[in-house]
């Protein structure tokens, strides 16, 4: 400013004027682990227009939420009951500046006026003399644990739960005092004195859903879905359960994910559900999609955006056309922030895929590779475009580069097998299905691929592994069939006839196996020259 002349306004953001929320979305774009939508974040902006937030699908988080990698606070802080109230913010406990504001004799203002009774009654609430470590607020519900020379609180606010330590290997604070003892006695000193914790009873099961998930094991899904459903859903665990739920094969999910996309009132779930609508190409999930185009937010845009990629404009309605541009447009945006980081190279690259721009995908997927040559996801998704132009050569060479990443990865040397047997090379297609199997003993896309390959030379072997195809993937009616088939051309009919009656029983519309059935009981047939 000129000399004597001061500016009426300094541009000194004050949070004064701010709203609670408003408050702890300025911190959180800092104190999240969070991938960026724009760079364009203004305080008093919303963060779920600039950021997406990792939630407990990552392995850097037990499954009860708990902090075990680097995590920097937003995703414990929204598991906060405190922070639902919507009375709690980041600058009561905090300077602008990140300090704390209550001196180490005061540590329990912290909590109040909310939780006046607990602090003026503290050794009732807490079992321990108001004179120890224990007696403070934060020890037990922000216990501080240390992870890369950096010590960290828990922000979820949430008490003492020994059972979902004991259940997930998660930390304890109680453990931090007393460090001769382990979660089970801890567990009956709680219990003793909060009998049936409905906070425990419910991390327990929900944290057991999201292990469970991780795991792949959709066992609960019914459970999962009910959960989604629920008016009282911690936003992270759905939005957590939604993402996991990509890998999920049953039908039954598509109902429940649709309806959250279009109505749950958390903009991070809406997302989740968006982004999980990968794999359904409905009409009635075309309209939720179209729909998310224009929601008030920009990630569940953005996250429409990009499921809908490949969809060209000129096949929507002149009505949805402008939702669509917009949302590409915001989209792109973000798909280009960061030159820096491997993963949105990745993710550029796939985008151009979608839309069929081959060659932008190419040169996106070989930049991350150029920033880490070790990036998995890069390796095996250049490798399938290549392939997809007939540059298999090229394919082949990632996908061995790959391997020699992962070794242990059945997904990478399935996609190997894979391409060596479009090259007719088949001896060592053959090799890379059996070292799938060897990794993942129950692997039905190997043994299918197996009984095709042990065909005709080895008639017994074709059928086994038709067999086991059909067995380790009941849920997927062509392999059954495959089975019958090849038990149809080993002179082994009735066994044919047996497996087509029970598939045609769960699949009655399998034309397929109805067509078969149909020659195998037909009154003469022959087996060499059959074609089904």
């Amino acid at each position: 400013a000129p000399t004597n002349q001061p500016p009426t306004d300094l541009k000194i953001i004050s949070t004064r004027t701010m709203t609670a929320a408003q408050r702890n979305d300025l911190c959180s774009t800092c104190h999240a682990r969070l991938s960026p939508i724009t760079a364009t974040f203004t305080p008093g902006n919303r963060f779920f227009d600039h950021f997406d937030l990792i939630g407990l699908e990552h392995q850097d988080f037990h499954p009860d939420g708990r902090d075990l990698g680097e995590n920097y606070t937003m995703t414990g802080w929204l598991l906060s009951p405190c922070v639902k109230s919507g009375k709690l913010d980041c600058l009561h406990c905090h300077t602008s500046s990140g300090r704390y504001r209550f001196p180490d004799a005061e540590a329990n203002n912290a909590c109040l006026p909310c939780h006046a009774e607990q602090v003026e009654e503290g050794t009732a609430h807490t079992h321990h003399p108001p004179d120890c470590k224990a007696g403070k607020c934060v020890s037990c519900h922000m216990p501080t644990t240390r992870f890369a020379n950096m010590n960290r609180t828990d922000h979820s606010m949430r008490p003492p739960m020994p059972q979902a330590a004991r259940a997930f290997g998660s930390s304890l604070a109680c453990l931090g005092c007393h460090t001769d003892h382990n979660p089970e006695w801890a567990n009956d000193q709680v219990d003793f004195w909060r009998p049936n914790s409905k906070v425990a009873v419910a991390t327990l099961h929900w944290g057991g859903l999201i292990a469970d998930a991780r795991r792949g094991d959709w066992g609960r899904l019914p459970e999962m879905l009910e959960y989604l459903q629920r008016t009282n859903r911690e936003e992270i665990v759905a939005s957590s359960l939604l993402r996991l739920s990509l890998s999920c094969q049953s039908a039954s999910k598509w109902p429940v994910i649709q309806g959250l996309a279009l109505s749950d009132p958390s903009p991070l779930v809406r997302s989740a559900a968006v982004d999980a609508c990968q794999g359904n190409a409905t009409p009635g999930m075309r309209q939720t999609l179209l729909k998310a185009l224009s929601d008030d937010y920009r990630l569940v845009r953005v996250r429409a955006a990009q499921v809908l990629a490949g969809m060209p404009e000129e096949s929507l309605p002149e009505s949805d056309r402008a939702a669509m541009k917009k949302a590409r447009a915001e989209l792109e945006t973000s798909l280009h922030l960061r030159q820096d980081d491997a993963a949105s190279h990745f993710n550029l690259g796939n985008y151009h895929g979608t839309r069929g721009d081959l060659s932008n995908s190419i040169a996106a997927y070989e930049a991350a590779l150029s920033l880490r040559p070790d990036y998995l996801p890069a390796l095996v998704n250049v490798a399938m475009i290549l392939n997809s132009t007939g540059r298999n050569d090229e394919a082949e060479r990632h996908l061995r580069d790959a391997v020699g990443v992962a070794p242990s990865n059945a997904a990478v040397r399935l996609n190997l097998a894979l391409l060596l047997g479009e090259m007719n090379r088949l001896a060592d297609a053959r090799a890379e299905y059996l070292q799938v199997i060897r990794i993942d003993p129950t692997n039905a896309t190997a043994a299918y691929n197996l009984a095709v390959l042990s065909w005709p030379g080895q008639p017994a072997e074709a059928v086994q592994w038709a067999g086991k195809a059909a067995a380790w993937r009941p849920d997927e009616p062509r392999y059954a069939y495959n089975h019958a088939y090849f038990l149809m051309k080993n002179k082994n009919p009735e066994a044919a006839i047996a497996i087509l009656k029970k598939l045609l029983e769960r699949f009655p519309d399998y034309t397929d196996a109805r067509q078969l059935l149909r020659q195998l009981t037909a009154d003469t047939w022959n087996a060499t020259t059959f074609v089904p």
